[in-house]
């Protein structure tokens, strides 16, 4: 029922994404832009004091670390409707709807703990799907330069990619996890030079996400032996844009 309710979510979110664009063209002033830029962990997604599973601690002699991520990179895509023959037309306000992909990868400290062990690392990945709304004031000559702001919410798809060791072996095996959403947001602002190139610093609260197994350790050890972890993912983002 829980992956139906995820597949149905993200189906929503999918169509809204792919048929917004073609709603907004038909109406009004439509801008697509590409994001490109990196991602600063902060608050406890960066902490290093984090829980360890027995398993791995006591048996294979390596423990599997959370949140500890260090800076990653950010690629993104949106589609922005400018109320364009409305009374709202040349406010300076938009409605947008976005995607993006962030990748981390752990810290250095742990990075170095898992390959002493010889044990392959896992990074993060989180795909933020947002809506929201944008104000945009320009000034100067033809209107080159132009300062914004932003807020948004949806949901955020998070994904710990598998560590461990190999397939097949049953004492130090490969852990996997669970692809996980929750409710995320985020609010930014920055500048825009010429209508075609912004760059922007973002707050991006990305959910908190339970690390679920479907592999490795909890075949080994009943449910209720392996300890719960919840994680809350909160980074800061510096994004170049580029919009057609």
């Amino acid at each position: 029922m829980k992956k139906w309710c995820f597949f149905k979510t993200l189906l929503l979110n999918v169509l809204i994404f792919c048929f917004l664009p073609f709603i907004a063209m038909a109406q009004s002033k439509t801008g697509i832009a590409l994001y490109l830029g990196g991602v600063q962990p902060v608050g406890s997604f960066f902490s290093t004091d984090n829980s360890v599973y027995g398993y791995d601690q006591l048996i294979a002699g390596a423990p599997t670390y959370y949140n500890g991520a260090t800076i990653g990179a950010s690629l993104g895509l949106r589609y922005t409707y400018s109320f364009q023959k409305t009374k709202f037309a040349d406010k300076g306000f938009g409605i947008f709807i976005n995607a993006d992909i962030y990748w981390n990868s752990l810290n250095s400290d742990f990075r170095n703990e898992y390959d002493d062990a010889g044990k392959k690392k896992p990074y993060y990945l989180n795909v933020p799907i947002n809506m929201g709304i944008s104000y945009t004031y320009y000034f100067g000559k033809d209107d080159f330069v132009g300062i914004f702001a932003e807020a948004g919410a949806g949901i955020d798809l998070f994904k710990r990619t598998n560590e461990g060791w190999t397939e097949n072996n049953l004492m130090f095996p490969i852990t996997k996890f669970d692809l996980t959403t929750s409710f995320g947001c985020s609010g930014g602002l920055g500048i825009i030079l010429d209508k075609t190139i912004s760059l922007g610093v973002y707050y991006n609260y990305l959910g908190k996400h339970e690390m679920i197994m479907n592999g490795g350790r909890d075949i080994i050890l009943p449910q209720d032996l392996v300890e719960p972890y919840i994680m809350t993912i909160n980074t800061v983002s510096l994004k170049i844009g580029f919009h057609f």
